[in-house]
């Protein structure tokens, strides 16, 4: 039922349409063409692209929030209070990046190209493959007892 569900999302351009145009790997200036303006960047100025940074855009009732690393976007967070499952399936079929998307657990997906999708009950994720290793080795750092202080 859930590969029917998806098929028909990615083939329904009326629920895809408000975000069927997302893109990880994407830069600023296509993110301005697809979003707008970012809500940090001041009207009436032309976009100053900058290559680590996180912006935030408004469409169509979602906010997303995109980090962008060397200039590309790396990981998106769609925010939107309780995104349906025909919002995720459309994300899904957005973010695919050429790949195939497999649900490993509940509100976990990922892709045979490395991108990780999560979802909660307020925001939807996606991760590049290689924001997903950087961010999985950080959380390993974090995880990683700490040495005894030498006296």
């Amino acid at each position: 039922m859930k590969r029917f569900l998806l098929g028909v999302v990615a083939t329904s351009g009326l629920w895809l349409a408000p975000v069927v145009l997302a893109r990880l790997g994407e830069n600023q200036v296509q993110h301005e063409q697809r979003y707008g303006r970012a809500v940090e960047d001041k009207a009436g100025v032309t976009v100053t692209v900058q290559p680590n940074c996180v912006k935030t855009y408004n469409f169509e009732g979602w906010r997303l929030v995109v980090t962008f690393r060397n200039s590309f976007a790396v990981r998106k967070e769609y925010w939107k209070n309780f995104p349906l499952d025909q919002d995720v399936a459309a994300i899904l079929a957005a973010e695919a990046g050429g790949g195939r998307w497999v649900q490993k657990s509940t509100g976990r997906w990922l892709n045979s190209n490395g991108r990780v999708l999560d979802r909660d009950s307020l925001r939807v994720v996606v991760l590049s493959a290689e924001q997903a290793a950087r961010e999985a080795a950080e959380e390993a750092a974090r995880r990683k007892p700490k040495a005894p202080p030498s006296f």
